[in-house]
Order: structure tokens, then C-alpha cells, then sequence
């Protein structure tokens, strides 16, 4: 806006005053120019006189069709329905009326021909030729265009869904929107500008075409010496629709205009698409001046912020506070419909994520319900679908601050739950993606986890220990070694009861020391699985002290004098012993042995205390017999109670057959 802000509305009011009952009536009626100037009429009739001179050009366009029914009338001129008799197609025909005809009236309608034949774009109606009739009017053919103004469908949400399939009023029109955009900003590159974008002058076809219309106040901002176009440099008069106007458009001051006129006037579309009214109040001359001064939108119906914020800029009272361009306000436009994409996806995930909530205080107020699968079913399936609804909001519109706090809230809502549940790993991956998760959740999962920890190692604690003393483990070698080593235990002295009776207790130090020697080997055979356990170890190193304690007993009886008989006798006595604290402290199902062996102890003492020369067996057979057989009730007893349970297994299936 140019000049002083006290003095422009008065000069204003008094300029605009033969248009007040206009602008009061009809403020959605373009106000169009006065006939053009000399200098205007200099370069127009110019070339009116170079589109005359054409070979061909007088009376040929109203001889190429068949002029039909009528389509509409204007202030100057009328549009017919017709027929291109070369091509048999329908276009639209446009001629100057009757009474309405001078130099001036061809001049505008023949420049908004040209101004719209330069520019060959898909939401711009295409000129197809221009010439004049015998009587030197303008004959314009375009495309003919079969559907219904902007305007008209704005508001109308029934006529939009039936004619176009959309249930979205909002969107719809942003795209239409888009399009006009297209429109003004190919206009713009060819250094054209609009100056009256209203929704009245786009055309919506059947099949959803989209045409910018009535380029008949559009200004070149170069001259490229045709006198074709209207220049802006040459501007001195108020025009455009009042509704919609831009401050620098009143002030008809030729060097305010530009592209950010056109993307003033988009505003004023979008604020209507906003509002459902054009942003100018015209009830009166001044109440129309004051509002195309102020130019400060007010909202009443609600809406996104960011979407006012578009409007609120495009419709900025200063030309540098606008968008830079229509690319830039397209730009903004596009971007608001990812975000309102986005933002409905997050308030469907939002939606799931209150039903959530919703499920989890269910079941933490009945946590002995029999369905608790069930809803521990439904967490995780509402947790996905949340999860999966704000992360498309998100991937539609990276910094949705919707999506971002749902997120947040979803996986602490559910680290909390997992976590009340004992599902730590769970709650510390979900914890592990926010930024800053809240620092109690942190705390409780750690103390959680150093629990869980303590838990689990007293579990491993005691699995080991239960292993340590499981006689399960390793009892295929140990039963292989007691039935090599317990046949010969067995079994040997009952073979040497036949030989002669050693002479001296060194001879039967040999005895003790063989089967030691045979133990280490069945040790070593066997030591993965002998030292794996507690148990093992135990029960190897008793039959190691079993078998090495006589050779303790023997070198003492060689150093006191005693004589076999006893060292035998005492051998029994001390496997009595050894079987007794064995079946005490390893395991109580050997009781038979240390029976066996003290039985076999009495039945020597009583043999050596009784035994009569008249007897056929020496008391040395005799006790060898006696301990051959305390060494077999050893023997079977240990082979029963530690035979492997694969082994005991199969009678058992063979007797349920």
C-alpha cells in the first residue's frame, strides 16, 4: 500500500465512489476498466490492424463454424455454442455484443484472447483461433467447457460427492485450489498476471477438469512490443472483485503490482474455503476500504492453525510479507494436506491408544482373571496398532508433534505395563527408543533388572547345587565302572581263598595296591563325566579311600606284628566303616553294604574265635569266602540302586504293552 495511511482512504472513497452501489450489490462482480488510454489505443489498434492484415484473416473464423444456442452474456460480449465444421467438434464462440460494439470492446476482447492463447496449459481454456467478421467485431473460439463454477460446488458437500466422488469438502477444494495455483503460476512465468482469481472464474469440469477463466483485466509485466498485451506499467485505474481485492490494487498504482497480487487474491480464495465467505466486508464503501487496508483475516469457524497461518500470509497487507511466489504458497498448501494426513492418522492411533489404556486398567484391577492371556493378547495388539498408526503419521510428517507425543506416551505406557508384569527385557527395549524416557520408569526397571539378576542367580545357584548331587548325572559311566571294578571285587577273593594263605602281610599288600592302580585307570577312563558332579566326585573318591584304606591297615599291621587272620578281620571292620559313612552321607538306598560287611566282621570274628582244627576250610578260606560275599551284597546293591534309568525304563514299558 502506497502513501499516507491517513490521507489513501479518503482519496480512496472518493475514487471508488461512483462504484459504491456496485461494490454494496454486487461485491463479488469484477469492477472492470474504463476504455483504454491513447497510448493504449495506439498500441492495440496496432494490432488489431496486424491481425487484419493476415491473409485470409477478415470473415474466414465466422465461415469455419456453425454457430448454435446461446451460453452466456456479458457486459461486452456474448458466448455461443458451435460447431468447428473442419474438425466436427463443439466449441464456444465469442463475439462482441451488438450494441456494445467500438474499438475499445474489440480491443479488451481481443487482448484477454491473446493474453489467454499464450498461455497453453492444462487448467487454462485453450484458444483456438481468433479473427474478426465482416463488420471488423472479434470472433474468439475455445475449447467449450461443459460443467459448473467453483463457486457454486465451494460449499455444496452433496454436489461434490455425487458429481466428483469426494466425501472430503475441505480437501477437494485444497486440490482444486492447487490447480488454480498451477494456473497462475505458469501465467507468472510468462510474465502475466491475473488480477481477479475468484472462485466465479474457475471452471470445474464433469470429469473434474480444472480451468482458470476471465483473464480480461490480466496484465503483462513486459512489454514484448505486440501491443497484444495489456501492460501493468500502464495501470491507472481501481479494478479487480471487491470481495477479494489486494490492497495495492486500489491505489491503481502501476509499480505495487506483481506476482504477489495474484498470490494475494489466493489468499482471499483460501480464506473463503476456510470461512465459507470472501474476507472483504462490503456493506458499505467504507467498511469495504477499511477491510482491504487492514487486510487482517478474521477466523470464526474453527480450523487448523496451520492452515490460517497460509492464509493469514498470503493475505499480508504488505506485497514483501507474502508469499515470494504461488510456488511458495503451493508448497505451504501441499504441505498442510501431508499434515492433516498425518494429523488424522494420529488421532486414530490416538483413539487406539485410549482404548489401551482403557484394557490395561481393566486388568490391573482383576489380575486374577482366567482371561489375563487373553488381555495381555488384546495390550499387545492395540500396542501394534497404535505403533503403527503414529509411525505412518510420522513417515507422512516427520515433526507431528501429535505423533510424537503418542509415541512417547504409547511406549511408556506400555515399558510401564511390561515392566509391572516381569517382562524386563521387553520394558527396557521400549524404553531404549525415547529420548528422554521419564526418569522413575528408569529407576524402577533398574532396580527391577538388579532383582531379576539376584533372582536368577540363586536359581542358577541352585540349579548347580541340584546338579552337584543329582545321581542321575553320570550314572552310565558309573555304573560301567562299578560292574567292571565290582566283578573283580567280588570275585577275586573267593579265587584266592583256593590258592595258599600268604606267608607274611607283605604278600598281601599286593592285593590293595592292584586294584588302586586299576581304580586310577577307570578314573581317568571316566573323568569327564565322574568329576562332573558333586555326587561323582563323592562317590568316586569313597571307593578310592575304600580300596586304598587296606594298604594304611596292612603297613600298620607289618609294623605292630599282626597276623593275617586279623588284618582280614580288621579289613572287614573297616569297609563296615567306610559303607556305613558312605550310606550316611552320600546316599541312604547303600544301607545293604555296610549290613553286608558288618555281618561279613562278625562272621570272621566268630570263625577265628571258634574254629577248630577238625574243620576241613582254613579259617583264611573261610574268610575270604566271607568276603567275597560282603563285597557281592556291595556289589548288587550298588548296581541296583545306581543302575541308569534308561535301563530301568524299558521292563517298565515292556509291562504296560
Amino acid at each position: 500500500m502506497q502513501g499516507d495511511d491517513h490521507t489513501l482512504p479518503a482519496a480512496l472513497l472518493q475514487t471508488l465512489g461512483p462504484f459504491a452501489d456496485a461494490i454494496q450489490r454486487s461485491p463479488k462482480s469484477t469492477i472492470r476498466p474504463a476504455p483504454a488510454d491513447e497510448t493504449a489505443g495506439t498500441r492495440g489498434r496496432r494490432a488489431v490492424a496486424a491481425l487484419v492484415e493476415q491473409a485470409g484473416a477478415l470473415g474466414d473464423l465466422r465461415r469455419e463454424v456453425e454457430l448454435g444456442e446461446t451460453l452466456g452474456e456479458g457486459g461486452m460480449g456474448i458466448v455461443r455454442h458451435a460447431t468447428q465444421r473442419s474438425m466436427g467438434r463443439p466449441v464456444a464462440v465469442k463475439t462482441a455484443r451488438v450494441h456494445a460494439r467500438s474499438e475499445a470492446t474489440t480491443l479488451k476482447l481481443l487482448r484477454e484472447a491473446w493474453v489467454t492463447g499464450a498461455l497453453e496449459h492444462p487448467n487454462i481454456v485453450p484458444i483456438y483461433d481468433v479473427g474478426l467478421d465482416p463488420d471488423g467485431a472479434p470472433v474468439i473460439m475455445m475449447r467449450l467447457v461443459d460443467g459448473n463454477d467453483w463457486g457454486s460446488l465451494m460449499r455444496d458437500e452433496q454436489a461434490v460427492r455425487e458429481q466428483h466422488g469426494s466425501d472430503e469438502l475441505l480437501d477437494w477444494n485444497l486440490r482444486i485450489f492447487l490447480q488454480v495455483c498451477n494456473a497462475a503460476r505458469f501465467a507468472h512465468s510468462r510474465g502475466i498476471i491475473h488480477r481477479d482469481l475468484k472462485p466465479e472464474n474457475v471452471m470445474i469440469g464433469r470429469f473434474g477438469q480444472v480451468y482458470l477463466l476471465d483473464w480480461g483485466i490480466a496484465v503483462s509485466l513486459e512489454d514484448d512490443g505486440s501491443g497484444r498485451f495489456p501492460l501493468a506499467r500502464e495501470v491507472d485505474q481501481t479494478v479487480g472483485t471487491p470481495a477479494y481485492m489486494a490492497p495495492e490494487m486500489l491505489s491503481a498504482s502501476a509499480s505495487a503490482l506483481g506476482v504477489q497480487t495474484d498470490v494475494y487474491l489466493l489468499g482471499a480464495i483460501l480464506y473463503e474455503i476456510i470461512e465459507g465467505t470472501p474476507p472483504h466486508r462490503c456493506e458499505s464503501l467504507t467498511a469495504f476500504v477499511d477491510s482491504v487496508v487492514e487486510s487482517s483475516p478474521r477466523f470464526v469457524r474453527g480450523m487448523d492453525d496451520e492452515l490460517r497461518a497460509v492464509c493469514c500470509r498470503a493475505m499480508a497487507r504488505s506485497p514483501q510479507d507474502r508469499y515470494a511466489d504461488v510456488a511458495a504458497l503451493q508448497g505451504a498448501i501441499e504441505a498442510y494436506l501431508r499434515h492433516r494426513g498425518s494429523r488424522r492418522l494420529a488421532h486414530e492411533a490416538r483413539e487406539r491408544l485410549v482404548a489401551l489404556e482403557a484394557t490395561i486398567a481393566r486388568q490391573a484391577s482383576n489380575p486374577t482373571n482366567a482371561s489375563e492371556d487373553d488381555l495381555r493378547l488384546e495390550v499387545h495388539d492395540l500396542f501394534a496398532a497404535c505403533r503403527f498408526g503414529f509411525q505412518a503419521a510420522l513417515d507422512r510428517w516427520t515433526d507431528n508433534p501429535e505423533a510424537r507425543q503418542g509415541t512417547r506416551e504409547l511406549l511408556t505406557l506400555v515399558a510401564r505395563y511390561e515392566l509391572d508384569h516381569g517382562e524386563h527385557r521387553a520394558a527396557s527395549l521400549l524404553l531404549a527408543e525415547l529420548h528422554d524416557p521419564p526418569a522413575e520408569l528408569v529407576t524402577a526397571l533398574e532396580l527391577a533388572i538388579a532383582a531379576s539378576e539376584a533372582d536368577r542367580e540363586e536359581v542358577e545357584r541352585l540349579r548347580k547345587f541340584g546338579d552337584d548331587h543329582d545321581a542321575r548325572i553320570g550314572q552310565r559311566t558309573r555304573w560301567f565302572a562299578l560292574v567292571m571294578l565290582g566283578t573283580c571285587w567280588s570275585g577275586l577273593p573267593l579265587v584266592l581263598s583256593r590258592w595258599p594263605p600268604p606267608s607274611d602281610l607283605t604278600t598281601m599288600f599286593s592285593l590293595p595296591a592292584l586294584f588302586v592302580v586299576i581304580m586310577v585307570v577307570v578314573m581317568i577312563w571316566g573323568r569327564e563325566s565322574l568329576a562332573k558332579t558333586a555326587f561323582n566326585r563323592k562317590a568316586a573318591s569313597a571307593m578310592v579311600f575304600s580300596i586304598a584304606a587296606p594298604l594304611v591297615l596292612i603297613l600298620g599291621g607289618i609294623l605292630y606284628g599282626f597276623s593275617v587272620e586279623l588284618v582280614l578281620l580288621l579289613q572287614l571292620f573297616l569297609w563296615f566303616v567306610c559303607s556305613a559313612m558312605i550310606t550316611i552321607l552320600l546316599d541312604p538306598r547303600l544301607w545293604p553294604a555296610a549290613v553286608g560287611y558288618g555281618l561279613g566282621f562278625l562272621a570272621v570274628a566268630w570263625t577265628l574265635a571258634n574254629w577248630d582244627r577238625s574243620w576241613d576250610p582254613t579259617p583264611y578260606e573261610l574268610s575270604m569266602c566271607i568276603m567275597s560275599a560282603s563285597h557281592a551284597v556291595l556289589t548288587l546293591t550298588l548296581f541296583v540302586v545306581w543302575r541308569p534309568e534308561s535301563f530301568r525304563r524299558v521292563p517298565n514299558e515292556l509291562r504296560s504293552g
